[in-house]
């Protein structure tokens, strides 16, 4: 299927579908905005618009939002930048990440329904403290807690901003969120791009520092079980556990 938009990330889901992210360009004002939507490709390559953050998201006139980012036309601003999905099969629901927004939202899979929304504007969780920056992955563990990798704070401290995953518990209902678990690696590291964490078997957690060029298992228990680093001026691209 010829799929208009389609950028960064998409997730397998029951009976051969897809869900994918696209990118869609809408006038706000005096505005030019790159936004975006998550669709769903049927297994007959029909494809069925979900969810669309010009929509479901807040949207702050005052905010600064770059340009340059949208190759096909240099003077749209870069907005929401949403840049992963992910699918839970216990729930049919689809998580997504949003760097500009700091943001996760958890939307239902049938409907594109956002269940709730947790970022730094106007989000479901008022009076909460900014789990997140940057996400750049989230995806649902087991037990119900969402596993996320946080880019960082790259463009308000570009020179000092560090990456982390983390396990997070966010109650939608109870409007209340917990770490519960971090790893940030040994020292400072910026991800630009394509970071990720995922939950094994063994109940250790696989990062993948993508641009940092270095990958690490921690342990149930947090310990440095490996990590493995290429030289520098290189880097991985995403990682994925084959058991």
């Amino acid at each position: 299927a010829l799929v208009p938009g389609l950028h960064t990330d998409f997730t397998q889901m029951q009976d051969g579908r897809i869900a994918a992210l696209t990118w869609e360009v809408r006038q706000v004002g005096a505005r030019r905005l790159l936004g975006d939507r998550v669709v769903l490709i049927e297994a007959d390559s029909t494809i069925r618009p979900l969810w669309s953050s010009f929509d479901q998201l807040p949207f702050d006139e005052n905010a600064y939002w770059p340009a340059g980012f949208y190759v096909a036309d240099p003077t749209v601003e870069d907005w929401s930048h949403v840049n992963s999905v992910s699918w839970d099969a216990a729930s049919d629901d689809l998580v997504i990440t949003m760097t500009a927004y700091d943001g996760i939202a958890r939307l239902d899979a049938q409907t594109g329904v956002m269940e709730w929304y947790y970022g730094s504007y106007e989000d479901d969780f008022p009076g909460d403290s900014a789990l997140s920056a940057a996400p750049l992955s989230a995806k649902v563990l087991l037990n119900g807690n969402l596993l996320v990798f946080n880019r960082g704070e790259f463009q308000t401290d570009p020179a000092g901003a560090c990456s982390w995953a983390s396990e997070l518990t966010i109650d939608g209902m109870e409007q209340r969120s917990i770490e519960v678990a971090r790893w940030e690696g040994d020292d400072c590291t910026l991800v630009t791009f394509l970071g990720s964490a995922q939950r094994l078997d063994d109940e250790s957690t696989l990062v993948d520092w993508t641009s940092a060029g270095r990958m690490e298992r921690y342990s149930a228990e947090g310990d440095t079980v490996w990590s493995v680093a290429l030289a520098a001026g290189h880097a991985f691209g995403t990682a994925d556990w084959m058991r």
